[in-house]
């Protein structure tokens, strides 16, 4: 693993941990565990673009971490990579070479000391660097996250149609994803519905459905 002394949290993320933990102590409380019960294999997918996964990824990353358990965040958003940006990271190894064959898993997860927590990032991502997740690399990777983490958070992205949703459906089943917890921006209960009723071709279990209120609000 690489290391880095601490990630740089983005300052809507140190402002929800901080002053809302108590919004994610269920959800928190239900992936800490289904990953006690060997559910440890965790997707985090949007309802829409900007519904908030990848904000919800580093979130319960970074408060499981502090609830002491050992978690590696991974970017599988290659339409629109961005963990290693917002935490404040340039990176010229991810998860694009170790499913090419190119760079051993152990050579692009980076691991931040002071955050007790661990990244698997995507450099530029892309439809093209996705058709890789077909390789054998890819559930050796899932397989091997699973065996030296108690949580492995995979950014989805959003699964509400373009090309990250065929995307997220081929993780899903490549990874033999756990369960998975969603974050809307609806507003519309049928749509809402309609949407969690999708789930089965994402994981067997829905942990939850977090509301992005900052998008609410504003449609509101």
């Amino acid at each position: 693993e690489l290391e880095v002394d601490a990630f740089r949290w983005p300052e809507v993320c140190v402002d929800l941990t901080t002053h809302w933990a108590g919004n994610f102590s269920e959800l928190l409380t239900a992936v800490c565990a289904a990953a006690e019960g060997g559910r440890s294999l965790i997707g985090v997918a949007g309802l829409s673009e900007g519904a908030g996964a990848t904000t919800l990824t580093l979130c319960l990353g970074r408060l499981a971490a502090q609830a002491g358990n050992t978690t590696v965040l991974v970017d599988g958003n290659f339409t629109d990579p961005s963990l290693a940006t917002r935490l404040g990271l340039e990176v010229d190894s991810g998860w694009e070479q170790v499913l090419s064959g190119a760079t051993p898993l152990a050579s692009s997860v980076i691991h931040s000391e002071g955050d007790s927590l661990a990244l698997l990032p995507l450099i530029a991502g892309g439809l093209r660097a996705s058709q890789q997740i077909d390789s054998i690399h890819a559930s050796v990777t899932a397989g091997v996250l699973r065996y030296h983490y108690d949580l492995v958070l995979i950014d989805l992205g959003s699964v509400a149609g373009g090309g990250q949703t065929a995307v997220a459906r081929k993780l899903a089943q490549q990874l033999r994803l756990d369960a998975c917890v969603l974050t809307s921006d609806q507003t519309d209960a049928g749509r809402l519905a309609q949407f969690a009723a999708s789930v089965p071709e994402l994981a067997e279990v829905l942990l939850g459905v977090v509301e992005n209120q900052t998008i609410l609000a504003a449609a509101g």
